[in-house]
């Protein structure tokens, strides 16, 4: 113990005592900068208010003052820029620390495609109603037909049918087709010999409404397409008298071969099957 104390007091006991001092000086010295660097302590950033700017110019603005910024969430306004900034979090003038995240919400550049939800047979009023509540624009034509007077009979959007899953952009405008009512009569149709999609189409084109009835069911569209009107309800007749717009007629079709079933007599001249 008496030679420890006598080295500490020789030069070099002096010596390395000084030096162990300055290793630790240095150390706390290190250490203090160090952290100071790497919190920043006491240093503090204002928030720059970052609203109406663009993505493009609040990423140069943030990182010239090291900090980053994250896309939150988004929302479509028609009055307002499109990609530009909505709201941000923290808000302007708030103090933070270098690094920081600034989550921002921004305006949608294109509107977002919304479900129609609306089919055919919906009420009008209820159709409407869903495609205002939706921000979807709609055109209504009126159409005569007495069995679906204030009932959506088509839905289309630049002149092709719409689903009811189906979605448009947001402050698109489609079509719907509503029934209404009429005093037209229409003379009945003769829809002998014709397949399913032309006795459609055919009733169609004079304002009413047809149904048809397959027998034997058909399987398939390709084994429907073999298919031919063989009865109808109102049957047709030259003599007959006209029905109202918007009428149901029915029909029957069937693969095998028929023959008329009319109500034309011996005075009525032969008639074209596929002609009224």
């Amino acid at each position: 113990m008496k030679s420890f104390f006598l080295f500490l007091k020789s030069k070099k006991g002096l010596k390395n005592i000084a030096l162990l001092l300055t290793l630790n000086i240095a150390l706390i010295a290190v250490v203090y900068f160090s952290l100071a660097w790497y919190t920043k302590h006491g240093e503090a950033i204002e928030v720059p208010d970052l609203t109406g700017k663009t993505e493009a110019e609040i990423k140069v603005i943030l990182e010239d003052l090291d900090l980053q910024y994250v896309i939150a969430d988004s929302l479509f306004n028609k009055e307002a820029i499109p990609g530009s900034i909505r709201d941000q979090s923290p808000k302007p003038g708030s103090k933070v620390k270098a690094g920081r995240t600034v989550f921002v919400s921004i305006f949608m550049k294109q509107p977002p495609m919304i479900q129609i939800n609306v089919k055919e047979g919906d009420h009008i009023q209820i159709a409407t109603l869903r495609l205002l509540n939706k921000g979807i624009n709609f055109n209504i034509k009126y159409t005569p037909n007495n069995s679906m007077v204030g009932v959506v009979m088509k839905v289309e959007y630049n002149g092709m049918p719409l689903g009811y899953m189906e979605r448009v952009r947001h402050g698109e405008t489609i079509t719907l087709t509503v029934g209404q009512t009429t005093d037209d009569r229409i003379p009945v149709p003769n829809l002998f010999g014709m397949n399913y999609q032309d006795a459609i189409n055919h009733l169609n084109s004079l304002n009413l409404t047809g149904q048809g009835f397959f027998d034997p069911p058909a399987t398939s569209n390709v084994d429907s397409s073999l298919y031919h009107v063989c009865k109808q309800e109102p049957k047709y007749s030259s003599q007959s008298a006209p029905i109202q717009a918007g009428s149901f007629v029915d029909f029957w079709l069937s693969i095998e071969p028929c023959t008329i079933d009319t109500l034309v007599n011996s005075f009525d001249e032969p008639t074209d099957p596929f002609q009224e």
